[in-house]
């Protein structure tokens, strides 16, 4: 017996892996090809797995509540944070951008106003992943002092790599964003986010469905008790391509793109 959830998805993890497979293989002929003035003119086989479809039957033995796995709740944390740090990118640049963009116009090379966004809105997220476990309580309770403080010094940090030196104007700007309580400031998102998180924790139960898939057991039960659902996958390729920013001020990342 086991979760429906586990059986799926170790079929596509097994579909995966046959695919890493067939690769192995086609590395390893790969050198008799190039060694091989004959085979060397042919290609090397390699195997594509387009489409797999899976009839799947099984008897529904159970469903039970449980809480929330960790897994699903981190994935739903992950999203908020995306849409919580371009929120942050915006409240900042609504406040400094023509401040900075002055500052940068003064030097000869400097970075675009897109590309301070773009850095902007990555140390608003490279905060949270990295310390949402410090200001996230386990009850779900968003540290609103601490996260405000760690928050507006990664914004502080990044924005002083951009203007190579202090500004008051623009560190008097962030302090106002970052206490006032308007909606356009940066505390004030923070305050929706913390909102946000702890209704993620108020979710406390999601179903489990436990299905038997035994070949042997299924044969000794009524057909009418069996369910059956039917399974279409791709295995699709990726690469990883490195990016690299616009200007002398982000660093480049790598980011995995479909052939």
């Amino acid at each position: 017996m086991a979760d429906l959830h586990q059986i799926i998805g170790g079929l596509f993890r097994d579909l995966s892996k046959a695919r890493f497979a067939a690769d192995l293989y086609s590395r390893d002929i790969s050198r008799y090809y190039e060694q091989s003035p004959l085979l060397r003119q042919f290609p090397v086989p390699r195997t594509e797995i387009d489409e797999v479809e899976i009839d799947l039957k099984f008897f529904v033995s159970g469903v039970a509540r449980e809480t929330v796995q960790n897994e699903g709740r981190d994935a739903t944390l992950a999203v908020l944070f995306e849409r919580h740090s371009l929120a942050v990118e915006s409240r900042v640049m609504g406040g400094v951008e023509k401040l900075v963009e002055r500052l940068l116009a003064a030097r000869e090379e400097s970075p675009s106003l897109f590309g301070v966004r773009i850095n902007l809105r990555r140390a608003a997220l490279r905060y949270w992943i990295q310390n949402s476990k410090n200001v996230i309580s386990s009850d779900g309770e968003v540290n609103r002092s601490d996260a405000l403080a760690g928050l507006k010094s990664a914004i502080s940090s990044m924005l002083l790599k951009v203007l190579k030196e202090p500004d008051r104007r623009v560190e008097a700007t962030l302090d106002k964003l970052f206490t006032g309580d308007d909606e356009e400031s940066v505390a004030h998102e923070v305050d929706l986010l913390a909102k946000s998180v702890a209704a993620i924790w108020r979710q406390q139960e999601e179903a489990r469905v436990a299905v038997e898939v035994d070949a042997d057991r299924l044969s000794r039960l009524d057909s009418s008790v069996i369910s059956s659902i039917k399974v279409k996958a791709h295995v699709r390729n990726y690469q990883w391509t490195e990016v690299q920013p616009e200007d002398d001020v982000g660093e480049s990342w790598f980011t995995l793109n479909a052939e």
